[in-house]
């Protein structure tokens, strides 16, 4: 289903070029982690939300997530993979549960589609 509204996952907005669009966007989200250690949110998603002023959206929220890390938007990988190898990107911190964190992000996503 097509809204007119679009979600942003930073750091989704790395080289990012907007183009013109023949109709306007009604509402932007741009989701970013507050303290990113490897790309902080004032080199995407605050560039991103800069960038689509009232020429390209009608409503822009730019949303810090207090919790979260750098590879926390990638889906956990299966327990028999980090079990036998160490994948940097598979890695949490201690105490971080990455499937309801991104279960979290995805009702929020989803209940603002659905406005």
């Amino acid at each position: 289903m097509i809204t007119g509204k679009m979600v942003l996952v930073a750091p989704v907005g790395c080289g990012l070029i907007l183009q013109p669009t023949p109709k306007k966007i009604d509402a932007v989200t741009v989701l970013a982690i507050r303290n990113e250690q490897h790309v902080p949110p004032r080199y995407h998603a605050n560039h991103l939300t800069a960038l689509m002023g009232p020429d390209h959206v009608g409503d822009i929220d730019h949303v810090e997530l207090e919790d979260g890390h750098h590879f926390a938007f990638i889906r956990p990988f299966a327990d028999r993979v980090t079990r036998e190898e160490t994948i940097p990107v598979a890695l949490d911190p201690v105490g971080f549960d990455r499937a309801a964190w991104l279960g979290d992000v995805n009702q929020q996503i989803v209940a603002f589609m659905r406005l």
